[in-house]
C-alpha cells in the first residue's frame, strides 16, 4: 500500500537526510507505550513468503515498569502486544513519518547492560495469524455465495 507524502519528502528522499522514526506498543488497538528509545532495527518485506513483513528493534534504557518478567505482564512481552512502526525524515523545522506496519511481537529478549536494560524485539505482520491458522481440510462455500462474504467467513473461521 502506498501512502501519500509531501513534495518536500519526495525531494529529500533522493539526497542525504536525517532519519526519523517512531515506535509505539499497542494492545487490542490501544497504545500502551510510547516514547521508546530505539537504538536499532529493521523492517523486511518478502512478497513470496507466508508472512510478508517482519521487523526487529532494540529498545534501550527501558524503564523498570516496562521490563518483562515472569511475574508481571509488560508492553514489551510477547503476549498480545504489537509494535506500530513509522519511519521518515527529520528536517530542522518538521518531521514527516510514513507507517511501516503493525507487527505482533513474536520474541522479546532482555539484556542488562552497563547503560541500562535493553530489550530486543522481533515481530511479524498480521498475515502471520493466517499463516499459522492454515486449513487442515477443504473449505466449502455454498454455490452462489458472494465472494466477499466467502472471504469474510473464511477469515473469521481461521482467526476468530
Amino acid at each position: 500500500m502506498a501512502y501519500s507524502v509531501s513534495e518536500r519528502y519526495r525531494r529529500s528522499i533522493t539526497a542525504p537526510y536525517e532519519f526519523a522514526q517512531r515506535v509505539e506498543i499497542a494492545r487490542n488497538g490501544v497504545t500502551v507505550a510510547t516514547d521508546l528509545r530505539i537504538t536499532g532495527g529493521s523492517v523486511q518485506s518478502t512478497a513470496t513468503a507466508d508472512v510478508m513483513r517482519t521487523c526487529s528493534c532494540t529498545v534501550a534504557g527501558v524503564p523498570t515498569a516496562l521490563i518483562p518478567t515472569l511475574k508481571r505482564r509488560s508492553p514489551l512481552d510477547v503476549y498480545g502486544n504489537e509494535l506500530v512502526i513509522w519511519e521518515g525524515i527529520r528536517w530542522y523545522d518538521a518531521v514527516e513519518l510514513v507507517p511501516m506496519g503493525v507487527f505482533e511481537i513474536t520474541d522479546s529478549e532482555t539484556e542488562d547492560t552497563a547503560g541500562g536494560v535493553r530489550v530486543s524485539l522481533s515481530g511479524a505482520d498480521r498475515s502471520a495469524r493466517f499463516a499459522d491458522a492454515a486449513l487442515t481440510s477443504p473449505w466449502m462455500t455454498a454455490t452462489g455465495t458472494d465472494v466477499m462474504d466467502a472471504i469474510t467467513a473464511l477469515a473469521a473461521d481461521r482467526y476468530p
